[in-house]
């Protein structure tokens, strides 16, 4: 029998499900409609510097740059459009800044409520060589 996740907020996430998100190398990340985060991959650390375990059960307004907001303009718009992809920026456990492709959709559980899994792509070194492109243009 394939041990699930039980999160703070009794979401259950099968072992199945976090072995997939687990092997990712983008930061993946399950979010209830709380804002509250129910799982972390690995590469959370790896990217942004931030433990895995120490985020999940807090929320995912520790990720982001105007905290205030974040949580409920990311939900809204997840649930009017289903999903969102855009260009942000990520707050990385020394306090620097990460330009990330983001990707979030809604995961519909066959019981219980809504889950949100976004993706985060590292797009620094990409963002840093257009950046020079341009000022070469400008030359």
């Amino acid at each position: 029998m394939a041990k699930t996740t039980r999160s703070r907020n009794h979401h259950t996430i099968p072992a199945e499900t976090t072995t997939v998100l687990q092997r990712l190398p983008h930061a993946v990340y399950l979010v209830d409609a709380d804002g509250c985060l129910l799982f972390a991959n690995e590469a959370v650390q790896s990217l942004f510097g931030w433990d895995p375990a120490s985020l999940t059960g807090g929320s995912v307004d520790v990720l982001s740059l105007f905290p205030e907001t974040f949580r409920s303009d990311l939900i809204t718009r997840i649930r009017q459009e289903g999903s969102l992809e855009a260009e942000s920026e990520r707050l990385m456990r020394d306090g620097s800044v990460r330009a990330v492709a983001t990707h979030w959709y809604t995961l519909q559980p066959a019981v219980g409520a809504a889950v949100f899994m976004g993706m985060d792509e590292d797009i620094s070194e990409r963002r840093l060589r257009e950046q020079e492109l341009q000022q070469a243009r400008k030359l």
